[in-house]
Protein backbone atom coordinates (compact mmCIF):
# COMPACT_ATOMS: atom_id res chain seq x y z
CA UNK A 1 0.00 0.00 0.00
CA UNK A 2 1.26 3.46 -0.94
CA UNK A 3 0.18 6.56 -0.37
CA UNK A 4 -1.95 9.17 -2.51
CA UNK A 5 -0.12 12.34 -0.93
CA UNK A 6 0.95 15.06 -3.61
CA UNK A 7 3.93 16.03 -1.80
CA UNK A 8 5.26 12.85 -1.11
CA UNK A 9 8.56 13.24 -2.80
CA UNK A 10 9.39 16.46 -0.82
CA UNK A 11 8.92 14.67 2.10
CA UNK A 12 11.14 11.77 1.21
CA UNK A 13 13.74 14.23 0.15
CA UNK A 14 13.55 15.57 3.78
CA UNK A 15 14.15 12.28 5.37
CA UNK A 16 17.04 11.38 2.82
CA UNK A 17 18.68 15.23 3.86
CA UNK A 18 17.93 14.18 7.21
CA UNK A 19 19.81 10.99 6.90
CA UNK A 20 22.54 12.56 5.39
CA UNK A 21 23.11 14.99 8.22
CA UNK A 22 23.13 12.68 10.76
CA UNK A 23 25.88 9.84 8.64
CA UNK A 24 28.17 13.13 9.17
CA UNK A 25 27.77 13.57 13.25
CA UNK A 26 30.74 10.51 13.67
CA UNK A 27 32.82 12.51 11.30
CA UNK A 28 32.62 15.87 12.69
CA UNK A 29 33.40 13.84 16.09
CA UNK A 30 36.38 12.44 15.25
CA UNK A 31 37.29 15.73 13.61
CA UNK A 32 36.38 17.73 16.74
CA UNK A 33 39.16 18.05 19.63
CA UNK A 34 37.67 17.58 23.17
CA UNK A 35 37.29 21.11 23.98
CA UNK A 36 35.27 21.37 20.72
CA UNK A 37 32.68 18.75 21.54
CA UNK A 38 30.50 20.68 23.73
CA UNK A 39 30.00 23.34 20.51
CA UNK A 40 29.71 19.69 18.70
CA UNK A 41 27.05 18.45 20.88
CA UNK A 42 24.89 21.64 20.97
CA UNK A 43 25.17 22.43 17.04
CA UNK A 44 23.73 18.90 16.97
CA UNK A 45 20.99 19.65 19.10
CA UNK A 46 19.76 22.42 17.86
CA UNK A 47 19.79 21.07 14.25
CA UNK A 48 17.77 17.87 15.86
CA UNK A 49 15.21 20.58 17.44
CA UNK A 50 14.35 22.43 14.84
CA UNK A 51 14.49 19.60 11.77
CA UNK A 52 11.77 18.01 14.21
CA UNK A 53 9.62 20.40 14.97
CA UNK A 54 10.20 22.60 11.42
CA UNK A 55 9.44 18.95 9.56
CA UNK A 56 6.14 17.82 11.95
CA UNK A 57 4.78 21.59 11.57
CA UNK A 58 5.69 22.45 8.12
CA UNK A 59 5.62 19.11 6.47
CA UNK A 60 3.91 15.70 8.48
CA UNK A 61 1.01 18.08 9.35
CA UNK A 62 0.17 18.35 5.78
CA UNK A 63 -0.21 14.92 5.27
CA UNK A 64 -2.71 14.59 8.41
CA UNK A 65 -5.62 14.47 6.03
CA UNK A 66 -4.30 11.64 3.65
CA UNK A 67 -3.09 9.54 6.55
CA UNK A 68 -7.03 8.39 7.10
CA UNK A 69 -6.17 5.88 3.96
CA UNK A 70 -4.53 3.56 6.66
CA UNK A 71 -7.27 3.74 9.30
CA UNK A 72 -9.25 0.50 7.23
CA UNK A 73 -5.38 -1.44 7.27
CA UNK A 74 -4.10 0.01 10.44
CA UNK A 75 -0.84 0.06 9.60
CA UNK A 76 1.48 2.28 7.74
CA UNK A 77 3.70 1.87 4.65
CA UNK A 78 7.34 0.69 6.10
CA UNK A 79 5.71 0.17 9.53
CA UNK A 80 5.37 -3.97 9.13
CA UNK A 81 2.14 -4.46 10.35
Amino acid sequence: MSISYPEHELHRQEHVKLIEALSRIPEELAAAKERELDVVHKRMTEFLHRWLIDHVVRLDLRMKPFAGQFKAAKTWPGWGG
